[in-house]
């Protein structure tokens, strides 16, 4: 079962419970990938493969001398795992450039699905009984064997004794070479072993050059780009530096026309006061005419009695009359005709008193609209000022920005490491140039708004003037109309009564108007005290704005030295990255240094290995010569056996040369043993040798587990720095989005105030045109006394 590499996440040696401990942690860490086991059994090599989905084993199989899949394979998949000598490696396919399916690799091999794991507990332990069941089988055979040997020793006699302790040691030399042979099939391993994590490093050691080729690329290209768009941002900034000076420019023609509205204040203030002036002496000579026209009802009053006094004298003459009305029918008629004329008088003395009474109450209320009017003259000048004074401030503010650009720009020319602040700087500096922009602009355009009214408050002022002359002139030629309807009332004086009848129901009129006029007046007040809560209202609103926005900036100025303070530890760590790599390559040096001697040490025992077959092919030919001995001395043995009785010295010759001959076989034991001797050293130097090599092995497992964990580091501070771009990012848009509703909000408010100022304006039209049309009725009046 093939399977792709995927990302080694962990590597660990066998042992009691490792893999089950393990499996249960992949478990609950949900991973996706495998897990295998590899190393040597009985000079075989064996390998076991498990394949996670999600924690949850999916794929089984098991390569050693046999060839097993599926669940069958776990048993020897633990039984591998319970060793020392077992390599467990972790590999995984959670990573953003993975594109592995466990599906497709389950429909690929659907021999190795495991559609559950058994109890592995249990398996541990049925597998421990086995091995420690064969253990036991070992050691009985090895009993016996001692036992037989024990046995033949006892019976045998010296030569037969001989005979065994030579085949003993020739099955030495046999284990021994089948030992050698173990020893050869174990450094192949282990050979082989490093020739894996050799290429193992070598592909990751290519595949980290790709990446770190790849993301060099990409800095490039990132760098083209920010370089580019320092350009552009450069052009820009020239753009927008001579965009703000032509807002300078016209910030200064602004100035100028507001001088200009300021002289034409003055001299509308001096008009005003002028204006002022005549409604004073205008409202003394109505006050002086209205002092005459009472002394005028007086001198009525008066007239009216001696009337009275008349009509008695007229009734007693009536009788004379009587007598005389035939002979002056003519006279009585135009009498009667004189009576008429004289009624209608009245009748139209009567009106010209209600108008006047009107007028007087109109100037009234035209000089309360005038101080009203001045009032808010005053309030808007107020307004004007602080609206210059902020005009003034936000050039400040404009010029010191233009400064700030202008160190920017000698900072982006000096220094490119800086480049992101300062870009963020910028465009933080951009916003709040387009922001005052469209305040100055916003600014500008109430600042018309308010000289438009002001013009047209002036022209409403301009026509109240001409009202009030024209007004004075009909009010002086009432007065004169008044003077001749005097004379004339002297001379008419009959049909009094009923005109002071009339003329008292029209003073309880016109105290009823003045009633009402006193009601509108505290009324219009209650109004004017509203409009000036409101008006403190919004300037308290303004105020909190105004701290509003300075926790704003302060709070900008502090995600910016965050983010100066996040772009330091980014260099800082891509400084440590850099080292880090540096430590590898260094690694990777001493990696290649330790092949080399590995490769020495190989050339070493291959000679040693030389050495051992060539001593090997001395004993054997010593074992021959010891063979042909045997043979020659049992041909010697028969025929001393037959020549025994003929030749007693014979024998004894023999004997002593059979003598000599045990002592060279006994020198040549010596020499044999000292072999042995040497071929034990040996095989403890080799043994060294091979814990020398597995304890590098081991240290270069664990560096390689510290690299792979410090990249997982690196690369966990890379997501993490992202995480925190993507939070500073978010904290921006809130803090915009803030800012917007604020100003939306405000701007809802603004509007809301500015509907119902308008309303109110509304409503002081309305009143006035009525107050106009009142006007028009008394110029109808005027014309009709006028014709009178």
């Amino acid at each position: 079962m093939e399977l792709p590499p995927g990302k080694k996440v962990e590597s660990l040696f066998g042992g009691r419970e490792v893999l089950v401990g393990l499996l249960a942690r992949l478990e609950e860490e949900n991973l996706t990938g495998f897990v295998r086991t590899s190393m040597f059994r009985d000079s075989v090599p064996s390998e076991g493969v498990l394949v996670l989905h999600k924690g949850s084993a999916v794929l089984a199989d098991y390569k050693s001398s046999d060839y097993l899949l599926g669940a069958s394979s776990l048993k020897e998949i633990l039984r591998d795992s319970l060793d020392e000598g077992c390599v467990i490696e972790v590999h995984s396919y959670d990573y953003r450039s993975s594109m592995v399916s466990v599906t497709h690799l389950m429909g690929n091999f659907p021999d190795a699905t495991v559609s559950q794991l058994p109890d592995l507990g249990a398996l541990q332990s049925e597998v421990e009984e086995e091995e420690i069941l064969r253990k036991e089988e070992r050691l009985r055979t090895l009993e016996e064997k001692e036992a037989r040997q024990s046995k033949m020793a006892s019976d045998g006699e010296l030569l037969r004794i001989q005979k065994v302790e030579m085949e003993q040691d020739r099955l030495r030399f046999l284990e021994q070479e089948k030992e050698l042979a173990n020893l050869k099939n174990e450094l192949q391993t282990v050979k082989g072993r490093s020739l894996d994590l050799l290429k193992q490093i070598g592909a990751q050691r290519e595949k980290e050059k790709t990446l770190a080729e790849a993301e060099r690329k990409l800095e490039q290209i990132k760098l083209t780009k920010e370089r580019e768009e320092l350009k552009e941002f450069g052009i820009k900034l020239q753009a927008k530096e001579k965009e703000l000076l032509d807002k300078e420019n016209l910030l200064v023609e602004r100035e100028n026309t507001l001088v200009a509205m300021e002289k034409q204040r003055e001299e509308e203030k001096a008009i005003l006061d002028n204006d002022r002036m005549e409604l004073s002496r205008i409202w003394k000579e109505l006050s002086s005419e209205t002092k005459r026209i009472a002394e005028a009802r007086k001198l009525f009053e008066k007239r009216a009695e001696e009337a009275i006094r008349q009509e008695k004298d007229l009734v007693r003459m009536e009788s004379t009359l009587e007598k005389l009305r035939e002979k002056h029918d003519s006279e009585s008629e135009e009498v009667e005709e004189d009576k008429k004329l004289i009624a209608a008088k009245e009748a139209e003395l009567d009106r010209k008193e209600k108008t006047s009474d009107k007028k007087a109450k109109e100037l009234e209320s035209l000089h309360a609209k005038l101080t009203d009017l001045d009032r808010s003259l005053q309030d808007r000048e107020r307004e004007i000022t602080s609206l210059e004074k902020e005009l003034e401030t936000g050039k400040k503010e404009l010029r010191k920005e233009m400064d700030k650009l202008a160190g920017e720009k000698v900072k982006l020319d000096t220094n490119e490491s800086g480049l992101e602040e300062r870009e963020k700087s910028l465009r933080v500096s951009e916003r709040d140039l387009e922001r005052k922009e469209k305040e100055f602009t916003d600014r500008f355009r109430t600042l018309e708004e308010k000289r438009k009214e002001q013009d047209s408050e002036r022209r409403e002022l301009e026509k109240a003037r001409v009202k009030i002359k024209a007004d004075s002139k009909r009010i002086k030629s009432r007065f004169n109309s008044l003077k001749e309807m005097e004379e004339e009332l002297k001379k008419k004086s009959s049909v009094a009564k009923d005109q002071l009848a009339k003329a008292e129901k029209k003073f309880k009129e016109i105290a009823k108007t003045k009633r009402m006029l006193e009601k509108r007046r505290s009324e219009h007040n209650k109004m004017e005290f509203e409009l000036s809560a409101m008006v403190r209202d919004l300037e308290d609103r303004e105020e909190s704005l105004d701290k509003k926005d300075h926790q704003l900036s302060l709070q900008e100025i502090e995600l910016e030295e965050k983010l100066s303070l996040l772009d330091k530890e980014l260099m800082e760590k891509k400084t440590t990255l850099e080292e880090k790599h540096r430590d590898i390559e260094s690694r990777d040096r001493s990696l290649e240094d330790f092949e080399k001697e590995l490769e020495a040490r190989e050339k070493e025992l291959d000679e040693l290995e030389r050495d051992l077959l060539m001593k090997k092919k001395d004993t054997l030919s010593l074992e021959k010569k010891l063979g042909r001995m045997e043979r020659s001395l049992k041909r010697k043995e028969a025929e001393v056996r037959k020549r025994a009785d003929l030749a007693k010295d014979q024998t004894e010759k023999e004997s002593k040369e059979i003598s000599m001959k045990a002592r060279e076989l006994r020198k040549k034991e010596e020499s044999l043993v000292l072999q042995e001797k040497d071929l034990s050293e040996q095989e403890e130097t080799l043994k060294a040798m091979e814990k020398e090599l597995s304890d590098r092995l081991a240290g270069l497992r664990t560096e390689l587990v510290e690299i792979e964990r410090e990249k997982d580091g690196i690369e966990k501070t890379r997501d993490e720095l992202a995480e925190l771009e993507k939070s500073l990012k978010r904290k921006e848009r809130r803090i915009s989005s803030s800012e917007k509703r604020m100003k939306e909000r405000l701007e809802k408010e603004l509007v809301e105030k500015e509907k119902e100022i308008a309303k109110r304006e509304r409503k002081l039209l309305e009143k006035e045109k009525s107050l106009a049309e009142k006007a028009r009725e008394l110029e109808k009046i005027r014309e009709s006394f006028r014709s009178l």
